[in-house]
This record gives structure tokens, sequence and C-alpha cells, in this order.
């Protein structure tokens, strides 16, 4: 299961990125990604200095693209089973588990995307193409419901969710999948719950409340001080 919500993901950004670069200059590049952080890494090893995993209280920080995550210190982590994929914490036991996703995009660091003003300029192909992507990955009956403009720490974001059946072996249970994607410095950023839809309605603010553990990090300044704030804890 764990694949093929990574697949359904990478399928919905690339929709999202499709529909806003088929009309646009970029789109006769040779590629409009970059190469992943998994990809930098294999090349030069001391791009692994460019992150920081505090496995004590489960912090995540990446330099590189500016993010932060303060996962819940008693949850697992990875660093996720997608290419694009920069870290991942879960809790085996429930199936309860959160993902970044950073798309490096081929245009100029400066320029900025407001992917809300994205999606109302093409409401119905973008719900056409994300249901279509769901269907593919999804055997199931899903509602994917109206997108909404969110904001993380002051970056516009486009919120969607997805509720779905889950079978697996003799299991069959409702399952929530919450999305932000927001657009900052040239790179996309996709950032996921996904978790049974009864621990959801069960503790709905404290799972709501993981999306805003999330934190953009300016200079190493500010990485220093968003550390030991964190730490003091």
């Amino acid at each position: 299961m764990k694949l093929t919500k990574m697949k359904l993901i990478w399928m919905m950004l690339i929709s999202m990125l499709f529909i806003f670069c088929e009309n646009d200059k970029y789109t006769n590049r040779k590629s409009i990604f970059n190469e992943s952080f998994k990809e930098l890494k294999k090349k030069d090893p001391k791009v692994a200095m460019l992150e920081y995993m505090d496995t004590v209280h489960n912090l995540y920080s990446n330099f590189k693209y500016g993010v932060a995550f303060d996962g819940p210190n008693h949850w697992d982590f990875n660093y996720g089973a997608s290419e694009r994929n920069i870290f991942s914490t879960f809790q085996i036991d429930s199936a309860v588990v959160f993902d970044i996703i950073v798309v490096d995009i081929n245009v100029e660091k400066t320029r900025q995307i407001d992917l809300w003003k994205q999606y109302n300029n093409n409401k119905e192909k973008t719900r056409e193409v994300f249901s279509n992507s769901i269907k593919l990955n999804i055997n199931s009956e899903f509602v994917l419901s109206n997108p909404s403009k969110r904001f993380i720490k002051n970056s516009t974001a486009i919120r969607w969710e997805i509720d779905y059946v889950t079978k697996d072996l003799d299991y069959e249970y409702d399952r929530k999948m919450i999305m932000y994607q927001t657009f900052r410095n040239g790179n996309n950023y996709t950032f996921t719950l996904a978790l049974p839809l009864v621990f959801y309605e069960g503790n709905e603010s404290y799972y709501e409340e993981l999306f805003s553990r999330i934190q953009w990090l300016k200079n190493q300044d500010e990485v220093n001080q968003y550390l030991d704030k964190i730490l003091s804890n």
C-alpha cells in the first residue's frame, strides 16, 4: 500500500505541474525537473551534510530545500520510498504516515508560482486529471473533496482530501489522505498525511496540528535558532 500511495501522490503532482507548464515557455526544455535529493547524494556524498536528522526528537531539517519538520517523538522514520521523497515518519501498527516530497523545478529560483491561482485557472481540467490518477492507482471507491486555499508559514498552499477504502488480506477499512502543496524558490513541496479514517475522526485536531510542525529555514542563523528552540523543550 505504501508504494501505491506514493505513486498516486507523484502522479497528482505531475498532473498539476503538467497543467501549469502546458502552455508555458518552459515546456520545451529537456526536462522540467532537476535531479532529486537522493540522486544528488549518490553523486556527491557531501550533499548528505545538507540534511540533519535528530533521531531522539524525530526532527528533520533539509538545508538545501530550506524545510524542517518536527515529527512526534515516538514515531519511526526513514527517507521515503519514492525518488522525490526526502522524509517519511510513521506509526507502523496504526498505518499512519506523514511524507515530505520535494520536486526541484527547472525554472528561475526567484520565480514564484501560486498553485491556488493555477488551480482556479484550470479547475475542471485539474479535477479531471486528479480523478483519473486516483482511478488508476486505487482499485476502490473514493471521494475527492474540493480543494481549499491554506497557508504554510505565510506560503500559499492548496489542500486536497481523498477518502477511500483499503482492502488488504482480510482487512477492509476507510482511509483518508490529506495533501498540502506549495511552491517556493523553484521547488514544489508536497506534504501528505495518510491514515485510517477512524483515527482521524477520533483525534482530528491532533492530526491536523501535524501540518503546523512544518518550518521554512531561510538561513543558517535561523536554522540554529530553530534547532535550539526545539531541543530546549
